[in-house]
């Protein structure tokens, strides 16, 4: 029996909730969900990581041309190739410690203090338009918005990480999702042999309180999630303990590298494309009508693309997508489809 969080969500969240925790009952179904809670959390700390990194070195650049005239001085032009001219505005808020009344005990205060703004020439790697992007699956308002960003929310990890989020903020007595838990209920040794790193899952629980967020103008924008998991899990039939479809091996015993499993005189099933691209419904759709191919319609599982549609949209991905690895990945893709007569 399922129990709801106390909190008032909208009915069709609940059942949506109430549907992954019947998929996630299967023990081979939970596996795959907290394996992608998992790399969803380690991508999410990388970029994390990378992004603290850019920043402090923007602030080093910004010490520096605070300390050094040549910087600020633009008729002087650039010190390097390609240094743009930068603006970098004020500090509002720098506390630096003070005695609050000299003439009484010390006592340890702050005051704010301003820096002024400053421009600067500045290396093309450090300009404000070069930060790492940073945003959050929800809410789906901001996460999932394919005019900002294709990628937001978009590849099966994240899929299966928000559905995974709904499914613990919502059914409440039942086993979660939460692969920290589970860790926790297993034990020191966890999930993976190990003592579980409970500060891993400190973004996973912040997006569990974040599904409270969820409204219903998001409906149609995650209905399309469900569809996209279960196609995946549809698979796990012929998948080993680790989630990932058995290799077939040689009479020797020598494992077979193959490409996509889809079957080439057959197309290529949305599933696939995704596979080839980590695009996610939305996203991939918008680049098959930029390369006037049709698309499947709402509910239609079984669509496949064409060979010389996929080629159609990997090349409009190429030349339209500002990302330089998903042109990298659409090309590795495309050179394996040449490969396949159509």
């Amino acid at each position: 029996m399922h129990a709801s969080n106390d909190e008032r969500v909208p009915d069709w969240l609940g059942e949506m909730a109430r549907d992954i925790d019947s998929l996630a009952r299967d023990p081979n179904h939970m596996r795959r969900f907290r394996d992608a809670v998992r790399q969803w959390s380690e991508e999410y700390q990388g970029r994390c990581a990378t992004q603290k990194q850019w920043t402090d070195r923007r602030h080093e650049h910004e010490q520096a041309i605070r300390n050094a005239p040549r910087l600020r001085n633009e008729d002087a032009g650039p010190p390097n190739r390609n240094w743009i001219w930068e603006f970098y505005p004020k500090i509002d808020h720098d506390y630096r410690p003070r005695l609050l009344d000299a003439n009484e005990d010390p006592i340890l205060g702050y005051w704010e203090h301003e820096v002024a703004d400053v421009q600067g020439w500045t290396p093309p790697e450090l300009t404000g338009s070069s930060a790492p992007k940073d945003y959050r699956l929800l809410p789906l308002s901001a996460a999932d918005d394919p005019d900002d960003d294709p990628r937001r929310a978009s590849s099966t990890v994240e899929q299966y990480t928000v559905l995974a989020a709904v499914h613990d903020h919502i059914c409440l007595r039942v086993e979660q999702v939460n692969p920290w838990r589970s860790d926790q209920s297993a034990g020191n040794d966890g999930a993976h042999g190990r003592i579980p790193d409970w500060r891993s899952g400190l973004a996973y629980a912040a997006l569990i309180d974040a599904v409270s967020s969820i409204r219903d103008c998001d409906r149609h924008q995650l209905a399309v999630f469900p569809d996209c998991v279960e196609e995946d899990l549809s698979q796990i039939n012929s998948c080993g303990r680790d989630g990932k479809p058995d290799a077939p091996t040689d009479p020797n015993g020598a494992a077979e590298t193959k490409h996509h499993t889809t079957v080439p005189d057959q197309g290529y099933t949305v599933a696939a494309l995704r596979e080839m691209t980590e695009l996610g419904n939305a996203a991939l759709n918008k680049y098959a009508k930029l390369a006037n191919v049709q698309t499947p319609l709402r509910g239609q599982r079984s669509y496949r693309y064409s060979a010389r549609d996929a080629r159609a949209i990997l090349k409009t991905i190429i030349e339209n997508s500002s990302e330089k690895a998903l042109r990298a990945k659409c090309r590795r893709a495309l050179q394996n489809l040449g490969e396949i007569p159509e």
